[in-house]
């Protein structure tokens, strides 16, 4: 059996180290890890225009908060050069970074949205006032539907880039949609607590709205709550125009229960 660092060999003895000694070693042991493959390997990896693992981990969690796991361990492989890491630590800086990204697009977008289909825009609201239910269900029923539709077409192979495209895309748009949607028509409902006049282009709710629930939206269950209700009520309103049922065409008298539904 090898024998290791800490045991005597035959014949020798060995002087006990104190413990600030041992701390010693600890700390120097540390700092040799946190050179990873040495100043040389770091030197010749920046030479090469990239960062050091432990340096990319720095940039995307939030300062300090790493925690590497089994930082004295080593690999013994060689030939491939691995610079790895193993941890866990905080995300929030760039979730924060990453959501207020999404906020200002969707502000963006909303205001779009306001100016190409305002109209479709307040009939899918006023059905949130006038349909809460049937918005629940419709947009269970949506989410239900379109994933099932993209797990079974994953079955086959041809079926495979429909999927990838119906869940990675289509799905998350609907909710972005959903989102903008919502916060227009919570725009609108605070506007018409100060005027009964109704703008033909909801620009000024758009950017009300969606500022506020850009604001609220930061708690993960109330942002997903505004994205499922309006996503219920787009899902409502396209089933209804595909049915060809009364009611459903955009028609900008559906601003007046939003209206009465405020006062």
């Amino acid at each position: 059996m090898a024998k290791t660092e800490d045991e005597p060999l035959a014949g020798q003895t060995v002087q006990a180290r104190t413990h600030e000694e041992r701390l010693e070693e600890l700390h120097h042991r540390r700092e040799e890890t946190l050179l990873g493959g040495g100043e040389q390997a770091i030197q010749k990896q920046h030479d090469r225009g990239k960062l050091t693992a432990r340096e990319r981990i720095e940039l995307l969690l939030d300062k300090g908060s790493f925690v590497e796991t089994d930082p004295f361990a080593r690999h013994r492989v060689r030939d491939f050069g691995l610079d790895m890491l193993l941890g866990w630590g905080n995300l929030m800086g760039a979730l924060a970074l990453f959501y207020i990204a999404f906020a200002i697009s969707a502000l963006m977008a909303g205001v779009v949205l306001a100016g190409l289909a305002g109209r479709q825009v307040r009939a899918a609201g006023a059905l949130i006032v006038k349909e809460p239910g049937m918005v629940l269900v419709a947009a269970i029923l949506g989410v239900v539907a379109l994933v099932t539709v993209g797990v079974l077409a994953a079955v086959t192979v041809v079926g495979i880039p429909f999927a990838i495209g119906l869940l990675g895309l289509v799905l998350p748009g609907l909710f972005v949609v959903g989102y903008i949607v919502t916060g227009i028509w919570f725009g609108e409902l605070i506007l018409a607590q100060s005027s009964p006049v109704v703008r033909e282009r909801p620009y000024l709710a758009a950017v009300i709205g969606l500022t506020i629930v850009g604001l609220v939206g930061w708690v993960p269950f109330i942002g997903g709550l505004i994205s499922f209700v309006g996503f219920g009520a787009v899902m409502l309103l396209s089933w209804r125009v595909l049915r060809g049922a009364r009611g459903a065409a955009p028609y900008a008298a559906s601003v007046g229960p939003v209206a009465e539904a405020a006062s």
